[in-house]
């Protein structure tokens, strides 16, 4: 992905990938759909955790 333009990016998709399931969307959409995706599941984790009684630990992304 790291050599797709900015308007690459953000313009959707005109063909359907063989095994798609869905609207096209940009490449844009389809990446921030997938992290937002992941951090909905490390809240349901921390969710259980906690309530499970035991401490979540700290979830933020650790930029190196």
């Amino acid at each position: 992905m790291g050599n797709l333009t900015e308007e690459q990016l953000n313009t959707t998709l005109t063909e359907r990938p063989a095994d798609w399931g869905g609207e096209l969307r940009s490449p844009a959409f389809i990446v921030l759909h997938v992290i937002t995706h992941a951090f909905h599941h490390k809240g349901q984790i921390v969710a259980m955790l906690r309530i499970l009684g035991y401490p979540a630990p700290d979830t933020d992304l650790q930029l190196v």
